[in-house]
């Protein structure tokens, strides 16, 4: 067995008394609500007297006010049209193809460019882009291709 000095067996002493009083207090303050009795239900608030008012003398009875009719619940919302949304998109990237090829009699190396930009501001990608101009810049001069962009 080690050897326990003063100052070790007062610090144990110490901790044991402090967890002792802990558990005490924790077990005490559970069987003091244990033993509590039940919170009385509270009772109803008091309803207000009900005052009948009788009408002035010399009063000229009304018809009853006109009953709203009930409003009409709303539909349930639609379902967004897709397809309108293509039909924007595909006029627009049309119409900005159509307002390069307009006036030009050749399809030239820059002209190509724009449209390469137009495909890509339409986001189409790369490979669409690169596989739709691929016809026109293999050949050996893009205005013998001239005849396949025309506008019907």
């Amino acid at each position: 067995m080690p050897d326990l000095s003063p100052q070790v067996i007062e610090l144990l002493g110490g901790a044991f008394v402090s967890i002792a009083a802990f558990a005490a207090l924790v077990f005490g303050l559970r069987r003091a609500r244990r033993l509590r009795p039940p919170k009385a239900p509270r009772p109803a608030p008091p309803t207000p007297p009900r005052v009948e008012l009788e009408p002035p003398e010399g009063a000229v009875a009304v018809g009853a006010a006109p009953v709203a009719a009930p409003v009409a619940q709303r539909a349930a919302p639609r379902a967004p049209d897709w397809g309108a949304g293509l039909r924007r998109s595909r006029a627009g990237l049309v119409g900005k193809l159509e307002g390069l090829f307009r006036g030009r009699p050749n399809l030239d190396e820059k002209t190509l460019e724009e449209v390469e930009s137009v495909l890509f501001g339409a986001d189409l990608g790369v490979r669409t882009a690169a596989e739709f101009l691929a016809v026109p810049r293999s050949r050996s001069a893009p205005s013998r291709s001239s005849r396949h962009f025309r506008a019907r």
